[in-house]
């Protein structure tokens, strides 16, 4: 063989070993806006009436391939729920066995989650924040949380 062919093959194998040796992971931004009442309504959620709320509690709701699952407080009172306070709306999950949990499909990662809110009281989450890798990660609440988005 000749330097030309020898070049051409030494480059043809440094790309294949370079190719090869590149993992590509989509990361993917998905944000769960509570308070969008269009949302909610997309996900099959009655709209409730000002001062008003509409109990979620055990219900899956799936928004881009990340389920989402909330748990009720163990008082009556205390049931995961949408509220609306003055046109403005929000998930609020109870104290005492309340919860939400989002999870995605095997092979896939959850690596953060974001949360804004008047309220964030959840035992994993520090300064309104998650992070870690996770299939399906759960947030308990050790006090009433008013959440207006989940990112």
């Amino acid at each position: 063989m000749n330097k030309t062919s020898n070049l051409k093959i030494l480059i043809f194998m440094i790309l294949l070993f370079a190719v090869s040796s590149i993992k590509t992971i989509a990361q993917t931004t998905v944000v769960f806006d509570f308070t969008n009442d269009d949302w909610w309504k997309e996900q099959g959620v009655t709209i409730p009436a000002e001062g008003k709320y509409t109990n979620i509690s055990s219900r899956t709701i799936t928004y881009q391939n990340i389920s989402m699952t909330t748990t009720d407080g163990s008082e009556s009172n205390q049931k995961a729920r949408l509220f609306n306070s003055g046109g403005e709306y929000d998930l609020r999950i109870y104290k005492n066995g309340g919860s939400v949990t989002f999870s995605l499909a095997a092979g896939y990662t959850i690596k953060a989650v974001v949360f804004t809110g008047k309220e964030i009281n959840l035992y994993e989450v520090t300064d309104k924040k998650w992070e870690g890798e996770a299939t399906s990660i759960t947030f308990n609440a050790n006090a009433a949380n008013y959440i207006k988005t989940a990112t």
